[in-house]
């Protein structure tokens, strides 16, 4: 996974809530490339990655101006991503008591049995330490061995 520079990011993000089509075309291009990778390899389908990444993009340019903290724009966008993969992957086979865990354990536990991600690949796509996937991978799953007994 390619390396974001952030802080050209979050220029990025001030100048397109500001209203820069320019700031917005080129936050696109630079993130683009990073989460199509992350919707074909979610959903093992480059067939429904265009469609999904288009919905991801339509969904953050409205969104955008409600992101309170610029600098965690790439985190946001790839939740986004998530999101919409999650609605598709629900559709066939999420169980739904995973969905009503937190986000955060929803979304790791989901990425690493569902997505087949490694816990260092949730890491850098999340921002997090492996120990901190570790630690809420490991949360998740008791608090759904709760629900279920």
């Amino acid at each position: 996974m390619e390396i974001l520079d952030h802080t050209y990011l979050t220029d990025l993000v001030i100048k397109s809530q500001h209203g820069s089509s320019n700031a917005f075309a080129e936050l696109y291009a630079s993130v683009c490339r990073q989460q199509y990778s992350y919707i074909c390899r979610s959903l093992d389908s480059d067939g429904e990655a265009a469609d999904i990444l288009q919905e991801v993009f339509t969904t953050a340019l409205h969104r955008l101006p409600l992101l309170q903290n610029p600098e965690l724009f790439a985190v946001w966008i790839t939740r986004i991503s998530f999101l919409a993969c999650l609605d598709r992957m629900s559709e066939k086979s999420i169980p739904g008591e995973i969905l009503k865990l937190p986000a955060a354990e929803s979304q790791v536990l989901v990425m690493h049995d569902w997505q087949k991600f490694s816990r260092s690949e949730i890491g850098d796509i999340l921002n997090m330490s492996t120990n901190a996937v570790t630690r809420t991978l490991k949360l998740a799953r008791k608090h759904l061995t709760r629900k279920i007994i």
